[in-house]
């Protein structure tokens, strides 16, 4: 489990929503709780077991809102295959409201064993990753770990690099803001047309 919903200082009402395990986020929390773990003051941590069948409305259940600025972030998560990370990227589009952040790490055997990957040169991954990104509705960038090191004044060791961090941006609205603007499209509408039946 993460414990970064304990550690860092969130603002005031920001809402939490740890997608994991059953078992592990159980265990983890018994954990926390004894060691006198708290999360910050007006913040709430919500947990989606990874076993729902509907995470979406699992998560909307317990108070997501797609019409609020959300940042998703994905490490650790069982992503085996490039179609099962298609999936996360469609149900992160439909659920993030326009202009949210995408942060995670891509498992590089993704890159190095999908046939759809696989015949193209290492060179050409960072392009790949964006077209697979754009693709749902994401603007992307691959993060360099040599530069992160460097910046922390660490040495980089290549050999323990499995995974390709990236840092995205929606650029499409969520489900929510689309429906919402449905709706008072639909409200104008039919005061338009109230008001005409009137001048008749």
């Amino acid at each position: 489990m993460d414990t970064r919903p304990y550690r860092l200082q969130w603002p005031t009402s920001t809402i939490i929503f740890d997608i994991s395990p059953e078992i592990v986020f159980q265990f983890a929390a018994e954990k926390l709780k004894d060691a006198g773990a708290k999360m910050p003051k007006g913040c709430t941590l919500c947990h989606i077991p990874l076993e729902s069948s509907d995470m979406e409305q699992a998560m909307q259940f317990k108070g997501y809102s797609g019409s609020r600025p959300s940042i998703w972030v994905l490490q650790g998560f069982p992503v085996m295959t490039l179609a099962n990370f298609e999936e996360v990227l469609s149900m992160i589009s439909s659920l993030a409201m326009k202009g949210s952040l995408f942060w995670g790490e891509l498992p590089s055997c993704l890159a190095e064993t999908d046939t759809e990957i696989k015949s193209h040169a290492r060179s050409n991954i960072r392009q790949r990753v964006d077209k697979l990104f754009m693709s749902k509705g994401f603007r992307v960038e691959v993060i360099n770990y040599e530069g992160i090191a460097e910046s922390y004044g660490k040495d980089f060791a290549s050999g323990h690099n499995n995974s390709i961090l990236f840092a995205a941006e929606q650029l499409l609205h969520s489900d929510d803001q689309m429906e919402s603007w449905r709706r008072e499209f639909q409200r104008i509408e039919n005061e338009g047309d109230e008001d005409g039946f009137e001048e008749l």
